[in-house]
């Protein structure tokens, strides 16, 4: 459970503060982009460690760890919450490469 709590208060702490290498409101997007996704991780990887802590019973349709699961899997795998696409986009921004994966980001 500390590992579960302290992978939790990394995620939130790393959100705390958008912007802040930030230049532009473009530069702040990104940063902000690869955040989520780097939250987005960390929320899988606190559920996954207790989901291998609680075994197999976690999966059973009656469980709400089995919800938590796979509503946090499901989100993470949303296009705006891939760590690797928010990662290029804000590395991009920062290096001031103008190649943009998409119109939105």
């Amino acid at each position: 459970m500390g590992e579960v709590l302290a992978e939790a208060d990394a995620s939130a702490s790393w959100l705390v503060v958008p912007g802040a290498t930030g230049s532009s409101w473009m530069g702040a997007r990104a940063e902000f982009r690869a955040r989520l996704g780097y939250a987005a991780q960390q929320v899988v990887e606190a559920l996954t460690i207790l989901v291998d802590a609680h075994g197999g019973g976690s999966f059973a349709e009656s469980s709400q760890l089995q919800q938590y699961w796979r509503d946090a899997n499901t989100a993470a795998r949303h296009a705006g919450l891939q760590p690797t696409v928010g990662y290029e986009v804000y590395g991009k921004s920062i290096l001031g490469v103008p190649e943009r994966i998409s119109f939105t980001v």
